[in-house]
């Protein structure tokens, strides 16, 4: 196999499309394996993410946010398509906002392959190094037993008697789910195993 050759197969082999594969198998396996057709399936959240935030009023307007959160997703009803969500964590934006979080969602989807969810999300910190509370009202996305989410949201923020508005756009990925999830789908094995 030529140079150029294997530089191809290797991009393919370990690209995007790979990693959203093996996330695919792993939910369609694991939740089969885990529960009963109803029964109710909790997730772990180690979720990060980023993406930009259109400030009204500060320029430059656009500037990069991040938030790093941690809780438990639950699925739940027929055919787990109930989706409820809490987790705390840390909002970091560019424009000077460091905060705490605290997130609680509830949502609707299919089994665990697409949940979307209203996701409220209170705000305490400092914006430029003075005290700051706000919220976010947000629109998620929630892909492959919450795997991957996108979130669209309106941020407002109090400090010092002004109001900040943001709009937020955030992409994100959920290690903790990824790993739950491919645990899950090893234990059909180990039961059939047990049983020899």
């Amino acid at each position: 196999m030529g140079l150029d050759a294997w530089d191809s197969y290797h991009r393919v082999r370990t690209g995007p499309l790979t990693i959203a594969r093996v996330c695919a198998l792993l939910v369609a396996v694991a939740p089969s394996a885990a529960y009963a057709e109803d029964d109710p399936a909790i997730i772990p959240v180690t979720r990060i993410m980023m993406g930009p935030a259109l400030h009204i009023g500060v320029s430059p307007p656009v500037q990069f946010m991040t938030d790093a959160d941690a809780g438990l997703y639950l699925l739940a009803g027929r055919h787990m398509q109930f989706f409820f969500d809490s987790e705390l964590g840390y909002t970091f934006d560019h424009v000077g906002l460091n905060a705490f979080n605290v997130m609680g969602a509830i949502g609707i989807g299919t089994e665990d392959l697409v949940n979307v969810a209203y996701q409220p999300r209170a705000l305490v910190g400092t914006l430029n190094r003075e005290f700051a509370a706000g919220m976010r009202n947000a629109i998620g996305a929630h892909f492959l037993a919450d795997m991957v989410d996108v979130e669209v949201g309106h941020q407002f923020v109090s400090s010092q008697g002004r109001l900040t508005q943001t709009v937020t756009l955030t992409v994100g990925v959920n290690p903790a789910a990824f790993v739950f999830m491919t645990y899950q789908s090893l234990l059909p094995r180990r039961r059939h195993d047990a049983a020899r």
